[in-house]
């Protein structure tokens, strides 16, 4: 529901944190906020959110262990069109009524409890999750939501930023003052182009098309057995089809579609499901598979987060699940300046942390695009056996890197962030299909189950975590660093695990001090000896060279 907005008499709000856009990017950072107790205000002009269009279908496993960590990941399972067991396989064949070409089984991680993360992946329409992260904002007394509201300028100076924001239905527009805007509106970046951060890396790959039909016969029409993903190579058409729902609902997504994608629906999907069939064409258009990088993800007192910075095509599903990671990124470090405990070095690690992730993810999206539909098509394909047994070895092979990229999920990590104490070498080059834990500052935090069947991950704690899996004579240096948090206000809180074995396993004997975003900060095998050095580099308020 909306928010009831000021009268016009009635002077702009002052906020801490403005957010503009509330797609998941936005929404995720609102929930952030307003569980360390932030206020902010969300703008939006979207009244209501449409199930119709060209919209993200998935969520990682890492974007769930941020969920499970706001509480809302059980929630969003319940909310989902299809069960977390119904299928995580891929399969990619010519027709679905055709041959079988290659399969991947387990694609995303969805089925079956690992030790190495907390959260299965979930198969989740992006409009069930915003309307779902809807409903929770309205649960959280510091978050404010104006839906029916767009950007239209910003003005800022060393002491805060005032936004122009304007009611769609033209009524009204009133200035918005705040001490920090982050924009979140997606790839049309007004607060992007009002900010002056220009783009880089544009470019534009295919044309496309989504279709969304309904068609309750279709599952009991081939023989491939039940699958997330259905990747359909033949020289009439290629693409994506999956299932939305139990009921009947699919979605085919046509790629590399000649002109702008404008095409004949009903002949598309025919030439999808190799026969004919009865079926009903629900929403569907074209769209453009492009790229873009912004030149910065900050300028002053404004931030920029998901869509607005990085735009790729969606092979791989990296797209919304980028959006979620930046604003677990940002949003405890916004918390912490504005609560007073975090020094300005803490905001400016932002970009250092994510724009290189995102770079990594832009490159594994644009390869695996490279890879879709038509680069599988090949004389012959449907009457020849050979051609087909030929093409097989060639998905599997170039194939792995987008429905089985844990290494790029989990693997990511932090490097040359001004809040971070590294230690050893360089970390080892990223591998997109192989996931290595470990407790290098940096990473994300190793996970294990402990003995009560919790997961690790549930005992941290909404600020840093010192935790201590083993050390010398009870390491009693860990009451000098509880007590230099507490004189710095940071809120840090000890977990002692010596005794469980999985967590020693994972992390060794010794301490791991973990961020509020479940990354390493800092690891060693004693408390360190001035805690109050390292609690100034990892809250932005001292060099990292003082811990040279």
């Amino acid at each position: 529901m909306r928010d009831r907005p000021l009268p016009a008499s009635a002077p702009a709000p002052a906020v801490p944190v403005l957010i503009v856009g509330g797609g998941p990017t936005g929404l995720c950072l609102a929930i952030d906020l307003g569980r360390r107790g932030v206020e902010c205000l969300l703008v939006e002009e979207r009244e209501e959110v449409s199930l119709a269009g060209r919209k993200a279908n998935g969520c990682s496993v890492r974007s769930f262990e941020h969920f499970r960590r706001w509480g809302i990941a059980d929630r969003l399972r319940r909310v989902a069109p299809l069960p977390a067991d119904y299928s995580d396989d891929v399969v990619f064949l010519t027709r679905m009524t055709g041959h079988l070409l290659a399969e991947f089984r387990g694609a995303k991680h969805g089925i079956g409890r690992s030790d190495l993360f907390a959260e299965n992946f979930q198969r989740i329409p992006q409009a069930v999750v915003e309307r779902e992260l809807r409903a929770v904002l309205t649960e959280l007394p510091t978050v404010r939501t104006w839906y029916g509201w767009s950007f239209e300028d910003l003005q800022q100076d060393e002491d805060g930023v005032r936004a122009l924001i304007r009611d769609t239905a033209g009524r009204e527009s009133r200035w918005i003052s705040c001490s920090y805007l982050v924009g979140c509106e997606g790839s049309k970046g007004g607060v992007r182009d009002a900010a002056g951060i220009g783009l880089t890396d544009e470019r534009v790959l295919s044309a496309n098309a989504n279709i969304t039909f309904r068609s309750p016969e279709l599952a009991d029409l081939h023989d491939k057995g039940r699958a997330a993903h259905y990747w359909i190579v033949n020289p009439d058409v290629t693409g994506l089809l999956s299932p939305r729902d139990l009921t009947g609902t699919w979605t085919f997504m046509a790629t590399y579609l000649p002109g702008d994608g404008h095409a004949d629906a009903r002949a598309l999907i025919r030439h999808a499901v190799g026969r004919d069939f009865a079926f009903e064409v629900g929403a569907w258009g074209p769209w453009w598979a492009n790229t873009h990088l912004a030149e910065r993800h900050r300028r002053g007192r404004v931030f920029l987060a998901g869509d607005t910075v990085h735009v790729h095509p969606p092979s791989g599903g990296h797209g919304m699940n980028q959006g979620v990671q930046d604003a677990a990124d940002l949003g405890w470090k916004l918390a912490g300046v504005l609560h007073g405990w975090a020094g300005p070095a803490l905001l400016d690690s932002y970009e250092a942390e994510r724009r290189p992730v995102n770079q990594a993810v832009i490159a594994s999206a644009v390869n695996n695009w490279t890879t879709c539909g038509p680069a599988f098509v090949r004389p012959g394909i449907e009457e020849d056996p050979a051609v087909r047994h030929g093409l097989r070895e060639e998905i599997l092979r170039e194939k792995r890197k987008q429905f089985d990229a844990l290494g790029l999920i989990l693997g990511y990590r932090y490097e040359n962030s001004p809040v971070i104490a590294y230690d050893g070498p360089p970390a080892p080059p990223l591998e997109i299909t192989r996931y290595v834990p470990t407790s290098r500052p940096g990473h994300r935090a190793p996970h294990a189950w402990l003995a009560d069947g919790s997961s690790l991950f549930d005992h941290f704690g909404p600020g840093f975590t010192l935790l201590r899996t083993g050390g010398p004579g009870g390491a009693p240096g860990t009451g000098t660093m509880l007590r230099s948090a507490r004189e710095r206000g940071i809120p840090l809180r000890l977990l002692d695990l010596e005794h469980e074995a999985p967590v020693h396993a994972a992390y060794g004997a010794g301490f791991a001090l973990v961020r509020p975003d479940q990354h390493i900060a800092w690891r060693g095998t004693a408390p360190p000896g001035d805690p109050g050095v390292l609690l100034d580099v990892v809250r932005g308020a001292a060099p990292v060279e003082v811990l040279a």
